[in-house]
């Protein structure tokens, strides 16, 4: 019923569109995945650089426990032994001693110096070990 002077906008009603603008929320969303991976990234980069510090320190008690045990092996230990065998040689050649006594004697002796030699290599490879820190790291893993 349009009259020309009385509109009656009953009928009518509100329309409106939502489009996104492009790139806003996905940039943004975008800028936080970032952000967390950045994150990710440096506490990875923290984790590994504490880890390789604790292996570092670990190294370092290892070869300095080793070096005292090298030193006491050097001090007492191998003089003491080279006595004693040097003794039993006399008393042997003397018959002070049999040569079952005689080969205990020498059996000890080679057991001293097999160990002297095992702290001698643990000591020299934990060295090598502390000298050659960080070149694994440039190998590339398959």
């Amino acid at each position: 019923m349009f009259d020309g002077a009385n509109t009656d906008y009953a009928w009518a009603g509100h329309i409106g569109f939502k489009f996104p603008l492009p790139g806003s929320d996905r940039q943004r969303g975008r800028e936080r995945e970032a952000v967390a991976e950045a994150g990710a990234v440096r506490d990875r980069g923290h984790a590994l650089r504490l880890q390789v510090f604790a292996r570092l320190d670990q190294r370092f008690d290892e070869a300095e426990a080793f070096a005292a045990q090298v030193k006491r092996y050097r001090a007492a230990i191998l003089p003491d032994v080279e006595d004693q065998r040097k003794a039993a040689q006399h008393d042997y050649r003397v018959r002070r001693i049999d040569a079952l006594n005689l080969l205990d004697v020498y059996t000890t002796f080679l057991e001293t110096h097999r160990s002297y030699l095992e702290a001698l290599t643990r000591y020299r490879a934990a060295v090598t070990d502390l000298q050659t820190v960080g070149e694994d790291l440039w190998e590339i893993a398959p």
